[in-house]
């Protein structure tokens, strides 16, 4: 197995995952994630998950194996539903619901660099560890997961 095709397959991953999580972010799609009522949190979720597998079954294309194409969709959308679904059960234990607010990018690049002013200062000054950590956390785990498949793929196919 030629050690370039497994990284291959992590940064083409990886490069999926980035589309999904920044390219075809929107706050309502997060906020709708999060909703209270079980079946709407799962079709948002769900549907947030497919478009990583799509992005995976993408990124992979350039690869020529459909095998791997398809694998990888159905893996990345199970683990990643996984992942999202439990990141939302811990965030309702760590945050006050009636203080937690879905943040924009700006805003929490501005907070980083020490702009204030925002209305997510208030949270962030009294959260901010806590998000932090759980933010760390949730993207190591997706990073983590795909560099199991693409090593996981290299070990079951040979390549």
């Amino acid at each position: 197995m030629p050690v370039t095709t497994s990284i291959t397959i992590f940064l083409s991953l990886l490069a999926a995952h980035f589309l999904g999580d920044w390219l075809c972010y929107s706050r309502e799609s997060s906020g709708r994630k999060r909703n209270r009522a079980l079946g709407s949190r799962l079709k948002a979720i769900g549907w947030h998950c497919l478009k990583h597998a799509g992005w995976s079954f993408v990124c992979l294309a350039w690869l020529g194996d459909w095998r791997l194409m398809l694998y990888s969709g159905l893996y990345i959308f199970i683990i990643h539903f996984c992942i999202d679904f439990t990141r939302i059960q811990i965030e309702e234990g760590l945050f006050d619901p009636a203080e937690f607010r879905v943040l924009k990018r700006r805003e929490v690049f501005d907070y980083l660099i020490g702009r204030r002013g925002h209305p997510i200062d208030a949270f962030m000054g009294k959260y901010f560890r806590r998000w932090a950590l759980l933010n760390i956390a949730d993207q190591t785990a997706h990073v983590a997961s795909l560099a199991l498949f693409a090593v996981g793929h290299a070990l079951v196919w040979g390549y």
